[in-house]
């Protein structure tokens, strides 16, 4: 696989029932990362011009970027470990014992 960042698109059906373009199948939710690369250009325009799909165009990421990148706030990014302080969700302290 490539190092470098690569350019894609995220695509989701208009309605419950999804949608079948270039064959693939679409849902209501954004469907993972589809590289331009592994799309024809008629696979890629029957999904661009199809009025049921929306199209957003993202990049595909290297590991290595999305390491040294991270996500710059200094926390965890698992979201595991212990609330600060025994704070509870919302910025509570838990309630006293007595």
């Amino acid at each position: 696989m490539s190092q470098k960042s690569r350019p894609a698109i995220e695509v989701r059906a208009f309605g419950e029932a999804g949608r079948r373009r270039a064959g693939r199948r679409f849902t209501a939710n954004w469907s993972d990362p589809i590289p331009l690369d592994e799309l024809s250009e008629a696979d890629r325009e029957a999904i661009e011009g199809d009025p049921n799909l929306a199209v957003r165009e993202v990049t595909l990421k290297s590991a290595k970027e999305e390491k040294l990148e991270g996500d710059n706030t200094g926390e965890p990014q698992s979201g595991g470990g212990k609330n600060p302080a025994g704070k509870q969700p919302g910025g509570k302290a838990p309630p006293a014992k007595e």
